[in-house]
């Protein structure tokens, strides 16, 4: 921790560098030297949290050491130990620049290095080896941080068995840190029994040494949350407890840590009926866990354990609000509606925040001005929370070896850039509004949302949990609150039916799931069908699997055949499209960011559209029954690495190649992409109905490019649509966050962009649109990921300057999707006065009920949703 000691002694070694290049051997030994030079100078860099700068060095040291290995190679041959120590440089000095990719949230390149370095590790070393479990360690832990749970569980149990197989002795710190590892994944995929069994051994290990069991115990607060699933509630609260106690005895420790435990430990009293303690427990822990969540959830190498940690508590705080309501408890200073609500809004926030804040700390802002400051602002919290860590790890050494000079001076740094940071961003906020909301969304509460609202609008919030559901149904004069008791699996897989029943990818139509569209419809909103009979307009916040649901769809009553009376048509089924016009919102804070702003009035273009772009050439579109159906699911890929590390485990042999997986890149992910022609036609059509000049604004094929759309003034114009495939993050290997795919640069020629059109990018972008239109944006996600990529992309769209959007949600038929964007710029251009959500619900009306062709099926009127505001311009 003496950093200051530290990056002296690096300057001496620096002074020293033009010496040492007058040594005979520097022609060979550049390479290793500067190898290790750029590592300890990346190294200093990440511990002050300069995290761009220490990727330069990290990028110097990997080409370093990719140079020394040719060159020993040559000299010295495959046996020397030299060549052997040249060939780790290589590996490590790779999952070095994947760690310090992956905490920056440019995931994609991380995954990719990381793959590399198992396959380089396996290369040399046999599977049961510390080498090789730190190497799958690392891959499991960036499969985590992306979400991807059951391949992140599948590399934790391969590296915790390699390291079992190994020779380290039971009680390892590093076993029991895989063991940890091990155990957290199997919590989130809520094995509880699985769990328990690992903490268990782990806890036999570090116990099988009396000296190593008393410096480090074993208690473990995902070990206390697997108590606590599997029926031993007092055993964990207790565990909970004695972490708490232990660790506000020490002189610091991580503040968030603190508040996760106080929030577990909630957890555990609800479930064992303390509520009173369990409320004081998480009204403490709720300070750190909003600042967590304004940070963006800390360190994106730690980013997935904090959000998913959070939500725990978030969602057992609800709860317990929710039976104090029921009971009808008053909670002096505590509006219970109001607190729930507002937890439930950080909760579905949380992921897609993660998302957008990295974004935003990457992102070429349009001022010059507000980039200096955000990128202030962002230093300060990187800084921050790198001295946290070190200063977590000092604080935690025996009280005879703690460096407390260190440490003071360590914590009045932190103290300093806590007040530059607080400073930071009360600047921020008072001259960039719009930015600060973006990073930090402040929680709404139901009285902010009424003081929006129109006297014929309604706000529905959704919120789904483990055990039960929550629904708020908010007017300008009155609140709503209920608890429902259906989960949020239940909700998911009703959705996927409902999804199902709708998708038109593989050219066939099929039975609408009606039954499942009125359960959802009774069970979520038929309760409050009163207060909002008069509503014209009704915006729905949806969570979860929901955000991918067009709740036009559901059914306001059930169909059934009776005697004397045969199943309606689909055109006369009571489908809730007929009670009034419906937006969808990401979250309350982002429905009151778009209240708030106030558009430009300047003259603006009719429409620019960007679509059909070349990812391959000659692919053709399907046809059935004459009707030509977009494919939009992409291309699975297997995971070739893991498959390759599966047969060293059974060889215990290297495999002796080096070679990298064969996971596509981003150049070669346009070959995964399904072609779009129809939705040429589609934008041509849309810009005849505006009025828009189809040879200067509409720009297909070779012409779709990133290059064109951030040369066009986007600002000019009062639409802007894309039409093409809308991607998640991790879904291509190599892509970091949410991203429109534009055409492939080999094919044409935009040398200067990668074709892939991000989330950063687009923050980056200056509008001034009454809508967005992201047509066949749909990524064939069934887990719910699609509505983060659409949330994530909507909030940068709207940070750039929209006020609102149109999203295909599945695969569309080409026709019914001309009819209805084009249906709805006519109601728009017809009708003035009329808002933008009626403008879509007309235009699904007239779809339906379409006399050319059978569009009664809501595969072909119910596609696209409206996201954020619904109102007149």
């Amino acid at each position: 921790g003496m950093l200051n000691e530290a990056e002296e002694a690096l300057r001496r070694a620096s002074d020293g560098l033009p010496e040492v290049k007058l040594r005979r051997d520097w022609v060979t030994e550049q390479y290793n030297v500067m190898d290790n030079f750029s590592r300890y100078s990346a190294w200093l860099q990440e511990l002050r949290g300069n995290k761009v700068e220490a990727e330069r060095f990290r990028r110097a040291a990997l080409d370093n050491a990719r140079q020394y290995l040719p060159l020993m190679l040559r000299s010295l041959g495959a046996d020397s130990q030299i060549v052997q120590i040249a060939k780790q440089n290589v590996t490590s000095t790779t999952r070095q620049l994947a760690g310090n990719l992956s905490s920056q949230g440019k995931m994609g390149e991380a995954e990719h290095l990381a793959n590399e370095a198992v396959n380089q590790t396996l290369s040399y070393l046999s599977f049961n080896t510390v080498g090789a479990s730190n190497a799958l360690s690392v891959l499991g832990t960036m499969k985590l941080q992306q979400g991807k749970v059951v391949e992140a569980a599948r590399y934790a149990e391969l590296a915790t068995q390699a390291l079992e197989r190994s020779e380290v002795k039971p009680y390892s710190t590093a076993l029991a840190a895989r063991r940890s590892q091990m155990g957290f994944i199997l919590v989130v995929q809520g094995r509880w029994k699985d769990a328990l069994k690992v903490f268990e051994t782990r806890d036999q290990g570090l116990r099988s040494s009396s000296t190593q069991f008393d410096k480090t115990g074993s208690r473990n607060i995902d070990w206390a949350m697997a108590l606590l699933k599997t029926g031993q509630g007092t055993k964990s609260a207790e565990m909970m407890q004695s972490l708490l106690d232990s660790n506000l005895k020490r002189s610091f420790v991580d503040p968030v840590y603190i508040a996760h435990l106080r929030g577990y430990l909630g957890v555990a009293l609800t479930q064992l009926g303390d509520s009173d303690q369990a409320l004081a427990q998480f009204q403490r822990a709720m300070p750190a866990l909003l600042k967590q969540a304004h940070d963006g959830a800390g360190d994106e190498d730690s980013a997935f354990v904090r959000v998913y940690r959070m939500n725990v508590i978030l969602e057992a705080y609800l709860e317990l609000l929710a039976k104090l309501q029921a009971e009808g408890k008053q909670i002096v200073g505590l509006d219970i509606v109001a607190e729930a609500f507002k937890l439930a809004d950080i909760a579905r926030n949380s992921s897609v925040q993660r998302a957008v804040t990295a974004s935003a700390a990457r992102a070429t802002l349009p001022d010059p001005q507000l980039a200096q400051l955000a990128r202030r602002e962002q230093d300060a919290t990187n800084q921050m929370q790198a001295l946290n860590k070190i200063l977590t790890r000092l604080a935690s050494a025996p009280e005879g070896r703690r460096l407390q000079a260190v440490m003071n001076n360590m914590q009045r740094d932190i103290d300093t850039l806590a007040r530059e940071q607080v400073a930071l961003r009360k600047e921020l906020a008072e001259k960039f509004p719009d930015y600060a909301n973006l990073v930090a969304p402040q929680p709404a509460t139901p009285a902010d949302i009424q003081r929006t609202l129109l006297p014929d609008e309604v706000v529905i919030a959704i919120f789904s949990g483990e055990r039960q559901s929550y629904v708020w149904t908010i007017t300008k004069s009155d609140v709503g609150y209920r608890t429902v008791p259906v989960a949020r699996e239940q909700l998911a897989r009703d959705v996927a039916q409902l999804l199902r029943s709708v998708n038109l990818s593989d050219g066939q139509i099929r039975d609408f799931d009606t039954a499942t569209a009125y359960r959802l419809y009774a069970t979520l909103l038929a309760p409050d069908a009163a207060m909002r009979s008069n509503a014209k307009l009704i915006n729905v916040i949806p969570h979860g699997a929901l955000g991918q649901l067009p709740f036009a769809t559901l059914l306001t009553e059930p169909i059934a055949q009776t005697a004397g009376r045969s199943v309606p048509t689909y055109a006369e089924m009571p489908w809730m499209l007929h009670k009034a016009a419906i937006a969808q919102q990401s979250s309350a804070s982002g429905f009151m960011a778009l209240r708030r702003s106030v558009p430009t009035k300047i003259e603006r273009m009719p429409f620019i559209g960007f679509g059909d772009p070349l990812f391959i050439a000659d692919a053709a579109p399907g046809t059935q029954r004459g009707k030509r159906f977009r494919n939009l699911a992409i291309a699975a890929t297997n995971d070739e690495t893991l498959s390759m590390v599966e047969q060293a485990q059974q060889s215990q042999v290297p495999s002796g190649n080096a070679g990298t997986t064969n996971r596509p890149t981003l150049a070669q992910a346009f070959s995964m992409l399904p072609a779009l022609p129809d939705t040429s036609e589609e934008l041509r059509d849309i810009a005849r109905t505006t009025g828009a000049d189809q040879e200067k604004d509409v720009f297909l094929g070779v012409r779709a490019t990133e290059a064109n759309i951030k040369a066009a003034d986007l600002s000019r114009y009062r639409v802007v649509a894309f039409a093409t495939h809308g991607l998640v993050p991790g879904e291509i290997s190599g892509l970091d966050q949410p991203a429109l795919a534009m055409g492939n640069p080999a094919l044409t020629k935009d040398t200067e962009n990668d074709g892939f059109l991000t989330l950063e990018e687009v923050l980056g972008l200056k509008l001034n649109a009454e809508w967005v239109v992201l047509s066949a944006c749909n990524t064939g996600s069934t887990d719910g990921n699609a509505s983060e990529a659409v949330s994530g992309l909507g909030r940068a769209f709207f940070y750039a300057g929209t006020r609102s959007l149109l999203v295909s949600s599945w695969a569309v038929e080409t026709v019914s999707a001309r009819l209805l964007t084009t249906g709805l710029f006519q109601q728009q251009a017809s009708h003035p006065a009329m808002s933008r959500a009626e403008a879509l619900r007309q235009s699904m009306l007239a779809v339906m009920k379409s006399t050319t062709d059978d569009y009664s099926h809501p595969a072909f009127w119910a596609p696209f949703s409206l996201v954020g505001d619904g109102l007149v311009q």
